[in-house]
């Protein structure tokens, strides 16, 4: 009950936001449910990645988008380490592309270090497009590259 109303405050706070296009991990299919109830008007999109090259992680990931996606897939990155590649088409029929991974966390190691040369690798195998990310450990220059 008490996971419930933490859940429920979760997505009351993203229905709140109002943002185009919502990506979470670490979704079960419970969870999934209640997203599915509440954001009856959006795009839906629910599968699984794997996300960790060490520990063999899976990652239930979830995304909520006003757009239609017009094309979704796994990409593998390397050995145990998927990316979720999206496409959406916006209303003024702009195609936007998001890439979904649940980078690898290193309690015992660099964290840091870790994910800047698994953001690299995404970025090499996608013509080096920009990287916006929900997490203050990188920041993209002004010419496009990636800072630690």
């Amino acid at each position: 009950a008490k996971n419930d109303a933490r859940i429920d405050d979760i997505l009351s706070y993203i229905d709140t936001v109002n943002a185009d296009i919502i990506c979470l991990q670490e979704v079960d299919n419970d969870v999934i449910e209640k997203i599915k109830k509440k954001f009856i008007d959006h795009s839906i999109i629910h599968t699984t990645i794997e996300s960790d090259t060490e520990h063999e992680f899976i990652s239930n990931i979830a995304v909520i988008s006003k757009y239609s996606v017009i094309e979704s897939h796994i990409v593998e990155l390397g050995p145990l380490k998927q990316i979720l590649k999206l496409k959406f088409m916006r209303d003024d029929d702009i195609e936007l592309q998001i890439l979904v991974v649940h980078l690898t966390s290193d309690y015992y190691r660099e964290n840091t270090a870790k994910r800047y040369e698994q953001l690299k690798k995404i970025r090499e195998r996608n013509d080096n497009t920009a990287i916006k990310m929900a997490e203050d450990h990188f920041k993209v220059s002004q010419d496009n590259q990636l800072q630690s």
